[in-house]
């Protein structure tokens, strides 16, 4: 009964009678506005020749859409890795966000960053660490994500993701334009956490 401010991951906009109700969200953006630079100034970047296809990062099946791109990436004999297989390397590193996992993460050209809930304004830490590394997200979440972010800077789960994943993995210049637009929509571009 004395909270007066709460943090929620599964509301869009703030809510603020009776309680001050702040969406998690904003504050993701926040940080990332904060820091992206510092991260980006940090990381070891691994030239785009250099780069693996792609690296599973949620350690649950929650989201069954992971099963169905790994069987895909099976079918059309594309290597992937996953996060489990570096817990030696991490195992003394934050989980959400250091630069030992950003260098990881930037070794390769597409991360998956599929969230466990697909509620709208539930949009966790993953999209924006696959951000920090300078590598390209592969999205699956909330159905509102693009009223925070910037569509043509992620790559959406959708029907044609194995054509658009090799039509961008082959294409440098393609990818750059994607890895290198602009991340938050402007209505949040400068947002600022009211308590």
């Amino acid at each position: 009964n004395k909270t007066n401010i709460l943090f929620h991951n599964d509301i869009s906009s703030p809510i603020g009678h009776p309680k001050k109700v702040i969406p998690t969200i904003h504050c993701r953006i926040r940080y990332y506005n904060i820091m992206k630079q510092y991260y980006q100034d940090n990381i070891v970047e691994t030239p785009f020749h250099k780069k693996k296809f792609i690296l599973f990062i949620s350690k649950n099946n929650y989201n069954e859409n992971k099963i169905l791109l790994v069987n895909n990436l099976k079918k059309n004999d594309i290597e992937y890795d996953h996060i489990n297989d570096f817990d030696s390397v991490l195992k003394n590193t934050n989980c959400y966000n250091s630069i030992e996992l950003f260098n990881l993460f930037n070794k390769y050209k597409f991360v998956a960053a599929f969230e466990n809930s697909k509620t709208n304004g539930y949009i966790t830490e993953k999209i924006f660490n696959v951000f920090f590394s300078k590598s390209i997200p592969v999205y699956d979440g909330a159905p509102n994500v693009s009223s925070y972010l910037n569509p043509g800077c992620f790559i959406q789960m959708g029907n044609n993701l194995m054509n658009n994943l090799w039509n961008v993995s082959t294409n440098k210049n393609l990818y750059d334009k994607i890895l290198n637009a602009d991340k938050i929509q402007p209505k949040f571009q400068n947002i600022k956490i009211e308590y």
